[in-house]
């Protein structure tokens, strides 16, 4: 999630504060680096945070109670309510029209109050795999099948 936080940010220095985790990728600082050679008006700078979910939180808020200098927030989905019942973040609901180009999860995940606090970002899955060698040792032939809920498992 994408969020822009309401605190004031920038610190009076009039650059666009990024805060978000370690990027492995390097994606983050290069497109940071191409908007900076772009930009005449104001340049981003990146505040690498903890990759901790908590931790990272947890920063973010002693930062926000502090009167911080983050303008954006790329963070989790559980946060934006939390966020927004601190006046933490912006509400977007007025600046953001296109929400049906977005999977409907994430920008349910966004919205707090009836009123939009972050703008999806990317959506990630997570998968469960199961070992079949444990599988057959616990006297079952095959993992649920799709539809089957694992709390009904074993079928039958």
């Amino acid at each position: 999630m994408l969020g822009a936080a309401g605190c004031g940010g920038s610190g009076g220095s009039g650059d666009l504060i990024v805060s978000w985790i370690p990027d492995d990728t390097g994606s983050l600082p290069k497109l940071i680096n191409k908007f900076n050679k772009q930009s005449k008006d104001f340049k981003v700078k990146y505040q690498q945070m903890p990759i901790d979910t908590g931790q990272y939180f947890d920063k973010l808020r002693t930062q926000f109670q502090a009167g911080g200098d983050i303008d954006l927030i790329l963070g989790d989905v559980i946060w934006p309510a939390q966020f927004a019942v601190n006046g933490w973040v912006v509400d977007l609901t007025d600046r953001f029209k296109d929400s049906d180009a977005f999977l409907k999860g994430p920008i349910e995940a966004a919205t707090y109050a009836g009123k939009l606090w972050a703008v999806p970002w990317y959506t990630d899955a997570g998968l469960l795999y199961f070992r079949k060698d444990l599988l057959e040792k616990s006297g079952y032939s095959e993992a649920p099948g799709p539809g089957q809920s694992s709390r009904r498992w074993p079928p039958g």
